[in-house]
């Protein structure tokens, strides 16, 4: 019996090899096949380039799930828009067909002011700018305009500062722009002397009430003459007696009156 490793003789099989100390087997030399030793036959688990390929294949995946994402959050963007746009077109198209057909300036002024008595706000100044669209130097519409602010601001006390604000400047407006053609027209210095007074400029509120009162019979109408005058004096007298004091005021605009407001004294609207 031989050493495997170096060849020298053993006393039994299994013996150890007292000249190299190697051990050797019962068990038969284990032979390589022919194929393995050519590198044939032969699977790796996972080369370089498999792990190059499964990088790439993560990279895919991830590009994909995006793309899909993408496509669910544009879907969801137009869901969206249709929900909120149709039913805003829908309401614009009311509103636009309840304007008059025609681009007749006495329609769009007497619609206006209809409006107005109606408590329409929103639809009466749209109608009303159309009127003075349609006749921009006319004091009619201007005068009207300015008289449905402040008609807005007496129907509606609790407006905010700031929108109240906004609707007396509205007032002033329309006012400063009649006065700058008309200087004496009473109804546009009543109204100016109620802008001056809401803002607490009395003297001004009375010198224009004095001029509206000097040249009230300039308006033609006898029941609207009579109207104005009537509001003149008896706002003038107020302010005359007491400039600190609150006054009263209500709109004609108004068809309901609540029970402090009979007390007060009515500002004339409309025509």
């Amino acid at each position: 019996m031989e050493c495997q490793s170096c060849g020298s003789p053993l006393s039994h099989p299994t013996a150890t090899c007292a000249f190299c100390g190697s051990r050797s087997t019962s068990l038969p030399a284990a032979e390589v096949p022919v194929q393995h030793q050519r590198g044939e036959g032969r699977t790796l688990t996972k080369t370089y380039d498999d792990s190059l390929l499964s990088i790439q294949a993560g990279i895919d995946h991830s590009a994909q799930a995006h793309r899909a994402e993408k496509r669910r959050h544009r879907i969801g963007l137009l869901i969206l828009f249709v929900v909120v746009a149709i039913p805003s077109l829908f309401l614009l198209y009311l509103g636009v067909s309840a304007l008059p057909d025609s681009g007749d300036y006495e329609e769009y002024l007497s619609a206006g002011l209809a409006a107005i008595q109606k408590g329409d706000y929103l639809q009466g100044h749209k109608l009303l700018v159309l009127a003075t669209i349609e006749r921009p130097d006319s004091p009619e519409a201007r005068f009207h305009s300015g008289s449905a602010f402040y008609a807005e601001v007496l129907e509606k006390p609790h407006l905010k500062p700031s929108e109240r604000e906004k609707r007396l400047a509205g007032v002033h407006r329309e006012m400063h722009f009649i006065l700058g053609v008309q200087p004496n027209d009473p109804r546009a210095n009543f109204l100016m002397g109620l802008y001056r007074y809401e803002i607490g400029k009395v003297p001004e509120a009375v010198t224009a009430l004095n001029t509206s009162l000097e040249h009230i019979e300039e308006i033609p109408d006898k029941k609207v003459r009579e109207r104005y005058s009537k509001a003149a004096s008896a706002i003038l007298g107020k302010l005359q007696a007491n400039p600190a004091e609150k006054l009263l005021l209500y709109s004609q605009a108004d068809d309901t009156l609540a029970e402090e407001q009979k007390e007060g004294i009515e500002v004339p609207f409309g025509r």
